[in-house]
């Protein structure tokens, strides 16, 4: 099956359903059954933006991490504390159904209050919250997925760059 790496929290707000568009630099021709593989790394800027009250209000209600306070020298800040986010293995499928450039994806509340809406004249509009989980900046690619479904227990695996075959597991029917 063809697997997809995205840093956390990225990674997780797929498996939650949460985020349906995955947006890259890259474009491909493939659609069909795609995994979606946690990278084991999580850098400064991952953690910081699971801090965002958008994105921390769904990692907080699904179990995965919880703010606490940090001293950086004598001053106190917020910190983050991962209890359950999974690092270095599948964690949900899904369907690749299109790709698109995300000059054809725009933002607008009262198109879009709250999921996708393709096929418009002027191109596909989607959510707020949507939009603040990708990066849309001109020359990048908006993945669409369907039928996101996080899986019951992780699989451990590598993960790679690009989109990359793990050959354990099966597609979803």
């Amino acid at each position: 099956m063809k697997c997809l790496s995205l840093t956390q929290p990225w990674a997780s707000l797929m498996a939650l359903g949460a985020k349906q568009i995955e947006t890259r630099s890259w474009k491909t021709d493939f659609r069909g059954p795609v995994a979606i593989h946690a990278s084991l790394n999580f850098p400064a800027y991952a953690r910081e933006y699971c801090l965002r009250s958008d994105t921390y209000d769904l990692l907080y209600q699904a179990g995965l991490c919880r703010r606490v306070a940090a001293m950086r020298g004598s001053i106190l800040t917020a910190g983050l504390q991962v209890l359950e986010m999974p690092f270095g293995c599948i964690i949900a499928t899904g369907r690749l159904v299109d790709v698109v450039r995300t000059d054809y994806v725009a933002c607008d509340p009262a198109l879009c209050p709250g999921e996708i809406v393709r096929h418009q004249p002027f191109g596909m509009h989607i959510s707020q919250r949507e939009f603040a989980f990708g990066n849309y900046e001109d020359g990048r690619f908006a993945w669409i997925f369907e039928d996101l479904r996080a899986l019951p227990e992780p699989i451990v695996a590598g993960g790679a760059h690009r989109l990359w075959n793990y050959p354990g597991l099966e597609a979803p029917e």
